[in-house]
């Protein structure tokens, strides 16, 4: 999650899944890749933003058309300030923790938006599907 000013940016979906809703930018892990650095490449490509993480927030396990997936949601700051959006993306928006969208793609990016808006004390939780 890239935090400025207290908001976090959130993409607008431009394809299935959940198309028209709002995520993290965020994507699958390359071969040999690690998170932290799929992360910043998904960060870039998605949103054109330059990131630097600044903690992990949570992880969670999913599961993706047929595949187990392991959710890993960094925190980050910008170190660039316009947003270009990638082809994944038909929108991006800031928002602050009171006001977050209602449309939230995934379950677990809204679990994660819970956390970091609440301010969860723990910083790690594994929690399956449920």
């Amino acid at each position: 999650m890239i935090v400025r000013n207290g908001k976090v940016l959130l993409v607008r979906r431009a394809g299935e899944p959940f198309r028209g809703c709002w995520d993290t930018p965020g994507g699958f892990c390359e071969a040999d890749e690690h998170p932290a650095d799929a992360a910043i490449r998904e960060v870039r490509e998605e949103t054109g933003h330059q990131i630097e993480l600044t903690g992990l927030l949570d992880i969670w396990i999913d599961h993706y058309e047929g595949r187990t997936t392991l959710d890993v949601h960094y925190l980050a700051r910008p170190l660039s300030q316009r947003t270009v959006l990638g082809s994944d993306a038909d929108g991006a928006a800031w928002f602050a923790p009171g006001a977050l969208p209602e449309h939230i793609a995934f379950k677990n990016t809204a679990l994660a938006l819970t956390a970091w808006a609440g301010g969860d004390p723990s910083p790690v939780h594994m929690r399956g599907k449920e």
